[in-house]
């Protein structure tokens, strides 16, 4: 079995891999908004990692169609819909994965980390 480590645009340095994959399987790593919206906005924080995600899943040659498990943690389970909100418009509703929402403690300023799962196409 072959294990790629990908970082598209290696924003996390010597740390970790954006993403693993091994075989079929694609493992995106906890994805925050560290580097991007700082406004507090959580559906901005969302819409964002979503974006990131995308981006992994395509350097793994794979899509959000394919994704099987997500895991999203919430700073404060309050803001629930307004994470769903950017959910709901990135998501294929042809193929929406199992997914949990979980409130969790994060790093300072974070309101968002999500992290999933999904399946490269047989070759």
């Amino acid at each position: 079995m072959t294990i790629e480590r990908v970082s598209p645009g290696a924003e996390y340095g010597a740390l970790f891999s954006a993403a693993t994959a091994a075989d079929r399987f694609v493992f995106v790593g906890g994805t925050t908004a560290w580097d991007g919206p700082s406004d507090g906005d959580v559906e901005n924080q969302t819409r964002f990692i979503l974006g990131k995600i995308d981006r992994c899943l395509e350097a793994c040659g794979t899509s959000k169609s394919s994704v099987l498990f997500v895991n999203v943690y919430l700073a404060d389970i309050g803001t629930w819909e307004d994470m769903n909100r950017a959910w709901l418009a990135w998501i294929d509703p042809a193929a929406v994965p199992a997914r949990v929402s979980t409130e969790a403690r994060l790093l300072e300023g974070l309101k968002v980390e999500i992290t999933c799962v999904a399946l490269r196409p047989r070759p």
